[in-house]
């Protein structure tokens, strides 16, 4: 089982002994009651703004995702309780946004795919950026590289919401979910609005590969920004664990 469906099921496995109604939802009261230290949950915000860089060799016990570079090959690795910690935070923050709103048992499993997938493609993000970075030009990892990947988690989630487990969350919780999840970043990620479209996007990326012969490639007529997006994501070349 790979790093992503363990740690959703990990996370789904806290929603199982939830005292669902005869509708089969969940009230907010009954998940104060029965969600372990939901009292003291700290905000998704708190969250997100205190977590340094999560590329390097040194995996800091903060994050919720990390890319270690390839020493052959990379490592993806997805932090099991900082997710789980997350995700209630985040199902907290929409109970206090939607007070009185309940949620139904499949809700709440397809938002464990919204905040887990959220920090997949974000660490796949890094690895594809430094397979492409070793192809072109062989340039280091430079932070801004971070808020890129944001804005890639972004990008993904929304292209989910129409064709996957994640589309079937209601419009109201899912764009909820986004502001949520996203709100708090700071350096080196809190720059991802400026790349929060696709064509920003891959505006970003072509400044971070640098290729050296983008003006010519472009003056000849090649689309350079849409072969490198169409070069992502490279599922190869790294392992992968939780811890």
């Amino acid at each position: 089982m790979n790093a992503l469906n363990q740690t959703i099921d990990y996370i789904k496995k806290s929603l199982q002994d939830l005292p669902y109604d005869n509708h089969g939802v969940v009230h907010e009261e009954d998940l104060f009651k029965h969600v372990h230290g939901w009292a003291a949950l700290p905000t998704p915000s708190q969250i997100l703004c205190e977590m340094p860089s999560d590329v390097g060799y040194e995996v800091s016990a903060m994050l919720l995702g990390s890319y270690q570079p390839m020493k052959s090959p990379g490592v993806i690795t997805l932090n099991m309780a900082n997710l789980y910690t997350f995700y209630w935070s985040v199902v907290r923050e929409l109970c206090r946004i939607l007070p009185r709103f309940s949620f139904s048992k499949q809700d709440l499993e397809w938002l464990v795919d919204f905040i887990v997938e959220k920090t997949w493609h974000h660490e796949l993000f890094h690895h594809s950026m430094e397979v492409l970075r070793r192809l072109i030009n062989g340039q280091p990892f430079v932070p801004h590289e971070e808020s890129l990947a944001v804005a890639y988690s972004r990008q993904c989630l929304r292209e989910k919401s129409w064709n996957s487990k994640i589309s079937r969350l209601g419009k109201v919780m899912f764009n909820h979910a986004m502001d949520i999840a996203f709100h708090g970043y700071s350096f080196p990620y809190d720059d991802w609005p400026s790349y929060d479209s696709p064509e920003k996007l891959r505006s970003g990326i072509v400044d971070l590969l640098q290729p050296a012969q983008l003006v010519f490639l472009e003056s000849s007529g090649v689309p350079v920004a849409d072969v490198l997006a169409r070069l992502i994501p490279i599922q190869d070349g790294f392992h992968e664990r939780v811890i």
